[in-house]
């Protein structure tokens, strides 16, 4: 019987990392095969763009604090959901979102982190009102982190600080609503 040796099984174009199954490639692809994400995008520096919405909520998955430090999105052409989950912290989120971004109902105390623009229009989405930004019904005390442009409704009600209409659209452009009221 002849002797295998692993070299052997690679090609000049082939990536042995890759093929062997290993390296930050193959688990970021596994991290997003378990939340079923399907059109995304890994690139070069290893950020991911995701074509199409991100949706991650408890009805189908466990909880999740944060999102593991090798996971890192840049950009989502669609809505992001992440909800419900008991997120702290937003590290690894997608900087440009192309729908709306909903980070309701988590344990976040800063929005540091979270996307620099929210670009939503109906168009978008198949909402029926124009959500925007939802980080309502969280911790959040301090506005270090809300996205510099915010296309659509900013929901910031229900948090540990009630903030002004004044001071949030003094550090962020937000063509709709500023809903900010403890209820």
């Amino acid at each position: 019987m002849k002797a295998q040796f692993i070299y052997e099984k690679f090609t000049d174009e082939s990536d042995p990392i890759h093929d062997m199954g290993i390296g930050l490639r193959h688990k970021i692809k596994e991290w997003l095969n378990n939340y079923n994400v399907i059109n995304y995008v890994i690139n070069n520096d290893m950020q991911i763009d995701i074509i199409g919405d991100f949706d991650i909520n408890i009805n189908r998955h466990n909880n999740i604090e944060k999102f593991p430090n090798y996971i890192k999105f840049n950009r989502v052409s669609g809505n992001v959901t992440l909800q419900n989950l008991g997120l702290t912290s937003l590290i690894g989120c997608p900087k440009y979102v192309g729908g709306f971004f909903s980070c309701h109902e988590n344990e976040l105390t800063s929005l540091e982190g979270g996307p620099i623009k929210v670009l939503y229009t109906k168009k978008n989405t198949h909402e029926n009102y124009n959500y925007g930004y939802k980080c309502d019904h969280n911790k959040i005390s301090s506005l270090r982190g809300l996205a510099k442009i915010i296309y659509g409704n900013l929901w910031i009600n229900n948090n540990t600080k009630i903030f002004t209409e004044k001071e949030i659209r003094k550090i962020s452009k937000i063509t709709g609503t500023v809903v900010t009221t403890k209820q």
